[in-house]
């Protein structure tokens, strides 16, 4: 819009030199040829065509000077751009009609070439400022969709942190309850039942089995309570197996030798990584098979998620899924490691050492 607005304040410019030269019937040609050159160079967009045509209406005015009072007019065209020496063609018939112009004109003329290339040069620096400002704004729309799943991933990790702290906690006090609470009460009913074994009096048989009666219910209260607190924890086979059979993109093999009684953030830990896992398969990946082993080692804990997809375009540095796998294994202790050789494959170990205070327990009350 503000192209034809520049065109038309320098074809009225150019008329009005023009005007003040000459009056006379034939005026008007001049002016209906520069309008119809600058009409064809706005719906032509081949610049070639654009070019022979200006260069046509050059070498016209050599024999019919009027034309060369709207040459400014029709170089508004080429400015700023790749064809912007076919304006310094313009200057030559004027050169040769040099005696044929008045001072006066050449001055206007020479003022309107001047506006001409300024006026094409705001336009041209508008237009690359829309470009530019176009594509900041893609940028930042794109950063904002980006800061949006950022802000969600650390939104869903905080909220299983405060999870995993919950019921590790929980289960600490179950595992405290049952390794000291009841081995007291236990090692009090076996030394309870030696008594009333050595006692002879019917009266102290009555006592006793009132006592034992009131142990054995305490320790039932206990185991109950134990359990209550521990049904929360989640139970990595069962929700694994879940998980493998809700995915539908390609067939899983799913190998697990791991003992249930492990501590409640390692299960987390791995479940979420098989579902981010198997997500990314979904997304990225042209696997037809995928294999998940997750194994109970002497020293450690680990977890390998194997693909076999051709596709590779992620990164071990790259994507926030990867980024919160390895956020996750290094809160414990463990080690995440990608690798892209035949297919796709996250390796994960945890230790059993070094865990502040977890240690494995199998026992059940």
């Amino acid at each position: 819009m503000n192209g034809l607005i520049d065109r038309l304040v320098l074809m009225l410019c150019c008329l009005a030199v023009y005007m003040t030269a000459e009056l006379s019937v034939y005026m008007i040609v001049p002016l209906m040829i520069a309008t119809i050159v600058s009409t064809v160079f706005i719906f032509v967009g081949q610049s070639t065509i654009q070019i022979g045509l200006m260069l046509l209406y050059i070498a016209a005015c050599f024999f019919y000077d009027p034309l060369m009072y709207f040459l400014p007019f029709l170089s508004y065209q080429f400015y700023c751009t790749s064809s912007s020496y076919v304006s310094v063609f313009a200057v030559a018939p004027f050169v040769f009609h040099y005696a044929s112009f008045s001072p006066q004109i050449l001055v206007g003329l020479s003022l309107l070439f001047g506006i001409g290339f300024l006026l094409k040069k705001h336009v041209a620096d508008y237009i690359a400022m829309k470009h530019n400002f176009e594509i900041l704004r893609e940028i930042a729309d794109d950063d904002a969709v980006v800061f949006e799943k950022k802000n969600k991933n650390l939104i869903e990790l905080r909220e299983n942190e405060r999870q995993m702290a919950m019921l590790a906690e929980r289960g600490r006090i179950a595992r405290e309850i049952h390794d000291n609470v009841g081995h007291l009460l236990s090692r009090g009913l076996l030394q309870l039942g030696a008594v009333m074994v050595l006692s002879k009096e019917h009266t102290s048989q009555e006592s006793l089995e009132n006592l034992k009666t009131t142990l054995v219910a305490a320790m039932e209260n206990i185991r109950s309570s134990v359990h209550a607190m521990v049904k929360d924890v989640v139970h990595l086979r069962d929700e694994t197996t879940k998980t493998v059979e809700a995915f539908s993109f390609c067939p899983v093999h799913l190998q697990m030798n791991m003992d249930e009684f492990v501590d409640t953030s390692i299960k987390i830990a791995f479940l979420a990584i098989v579902k981010e896992a198997l997500s990314n398969v979904a997304k990225h990946s042209n696997a037809t098979r995928v294999t998940i082993h997750i194994q109970e080692q002497p020293a450690l804990y680990q977890l390998i998620v194997h693909d076999n997809g051709t596709h590779i375009t992620r990164n071990q540095n790259e994507g926030i899924g990867l980024k919160n796998m390895m956020t996750r294994i290094s809160t414990l202790h463990g080690q995440c490691n990608v690798f892209t050789e035949n297919g796709f494959r996250i390796f994960v170990s945890v230790p059993k050492t070094n865990r502040e205070g977890v240690t494995d327990d199998s026992s059940d009350c």
